[in-house]
């Protein structure tokens, strides 16, 4: 059986001359990650909005969630679907949604046009406050799948975030369409530490060959990039990065910002 991203159209038709947007949500967000950014480019791009698998839904159809390469390859599907007309396709991605969207950049180099990923960068420190609240939702998510799910999402639920998580200060975070989240939506932390577990962590990922616009807040505990790749995107004509006054849901919290960011990245 194959598994599919589900995804939302608006904006112009999809044409050869027309650019496209693909937004890719991450945890633990659906669609509406995207409802105060992605309408502001309906007048001048096709718009394709998409989120990690099952997020959209009550519980996961595949048991034990999905792999990296088997979302990176949804997400090409998704893209070759929706934009295989369009000249000019433009990848834009925050959370998990900026991890896939890297990796589908390495895999898929002459897909897209520009790759803009929104707070999850490469190069991540790994420190105790990202250990601890990783680990922890992992194992939220194996309680989700021995169906003890209402322990798993208690776990989700009294996780001391304000005292030891990586974004103690987020003002307002994006609507969710779909009801509130449940630990079944923690399949990457778990595919992240059964990956470490056997030997397989991703480390080393190539930076993406294509501009590259890298956008990230600063108030938050813990960062999601090295200071070494800020240093590579310095030292490239085609790349930047931006830090905006704000935590981990840019989108939300800063989206005038974080609009004209993108424009002046695109030219447009």
């Amino acid at each position: 059986m194959r598994f599919e991203l589900t995804t939302q159209t608006s904006g112009l038709p999809v044409g050869k001359k027309t650019p496209a947007l693909v937004f890719l949500a991450g945890f633990p967000d659906d669609h509406g990650s995207w409802l105060e950014l992605a309408p502001r480019f309906n007048s001048t791009h096709s718009i394709v909005v998409t989120c990690m698998p099952d997020y959209d839904k009550k519980k996961l159809d595949k048991p034990w969630g999905y792999g990296f390469e088997e979302i990176v390859d949804m997400l090409s599907r998704v893209i070759n679907k929706h934009t295989c007309e369009s000249e000019s396709v433009t990848l834009v991605a925050h959370d998990w949604g900026a991890f896939v969207a890297i990796l589908y950049a390495n895999k898929y180099p002459d897909a897209i046009k520009n790759l803009i990923t929104l707070d999850v960068g490469l190069g991540a420190p790994i420190g105790l406050v990202t250990v601890t609240y990783q680990l922890w939702l992992a194992i939220a998510f194996i309680f989700s799948q021995l169906w003890l799910g209402t322990i798993g999402d208690l776990m989700m639920l009294l996780f001391p975030w304000k005292l030891i998580g990586p974004c103690p200060y987020e003002t307002k975070i994006p609507k969710r369409l779909s009801g509130r989240p449940g630990s079944y939506m923690c399949y990457p932390y778990f595919q992240l530490w059964k990956m470490v577990l056997f030997g397989k962590a991703p480390t080393n990922i190539p930076m993406p060959a294509m501009p590259y616009l890298y956008v990230f807040g600063k108030n938050k505990r813990s960062t999601f990039h090295g200071t070494g790749f800020l240093e590579k995107l310095s030292q490239r004509s085609d790349c930047c990065y931006k830090m905006l006054d704000c935590g981990h849901f840019i989108q939300v919290q800063k989206p005038d910002e974080l609009e004209t960011e993108m424009r002046s990245f695109l030219g447009i």
